[in-house]
């Protein structure tokens, strides 16, 4: 799935698009519609950004330096949203923190709704931050300009089948597992209480932070600390 999502073309672009059109059709979290559109001009934005990678990466011409650093620039912006969108999505919707007391139960409650205040903010920093790297290239580009205005590219609302629970990142079931069974192996027997370290590598945008976060929930309970 992850293959799928992230190319070398464009980045985690694809990824970012269907979590963005997750979010826009959530009733239960984006109940404002203002938030919605804000949602969706996001996406719009990030979809035409998307369609010139492709048409930029099917090309047969051999692009010059600074296409090649705004491309790349672009790919690495996916990655960042594509690593906050997680975050967030971890905090509002990770149905395997069922806090016991009442006041660990207000303390979710306060967490979760922190969350979901801050997506307008969240949404402007990504809108920012595509402003920058669009004025940047235009900048510094001579000769024929790249547009950046957004088309009229939709987010198909069908791809929203590809993620079985959207508050979950994707393909990341089986990894957990392996690295779980890997941490809690002879768990409970003395001669193996020791320290365990394991180190989760691989390059941006794949949701390391987030499987970590995710083990992190699920064993806590299981330690003294």
């Amino acid at each position: 799935m992850e293959s799928f999502l992230v190319s070398a073309a464009t980045g985690a672009l694809k990824s970012v698009l269907v979590k963005l059109a997750a979010m826009a059709a959530g009733e239960g979290q984006m109940r404002s519609k203002g938030l919605r559109r804000q949602i969706r001009h996001l996406a719009d934005e990030l979809a035409a950004m998307h369609a010139f990678l492709l048409k930029m990466s099917d090309s047969e011409e051999d692009h010059d330096v600074q296409d090649k650093a705004w491309m790349k620039e672009v790919r690495e912006l996916s990655y960042d949203i594509e690593d906050s969108l997680d975050e967030f999505m971890l905090r509002i919707g990770d149905e395997s923190v069922n806090p016991d007391g009442l006041i660990d139960k207000c303390k979710n409650l306060v967490t979760k709704t922190k969350a979901r205040y801050r997506i307008p903010r969240l949404i402007e920093e990504f809108k920012a931050q595509i402003r920058v790297v669009g004025e940047r290239n235009a900048r510094y580009r001579s000769g024929e300009s790249i547009s950046l205005r957004t088309t009229n590219v939709t987010v198909d609302q069908r791809a929203l089948t590809i993620f079985q629970d959207v508050s979950s990142p994707v393909g990341i079931d089986e990894p957990k597992k392996e690295l779980v069974d890997l941490l809690m192996n002879d768990y409970g027997n003395m001669a193996s209480k020791q320290p365990r370290v394991i180190s989760i590598v691989g390059v941006r945008g794949l949701g390391k932070t987030t499987i970590a976060n995710q083990i992190f929930e699920q064993l806590k309970e299981q330690f003294d600390c």
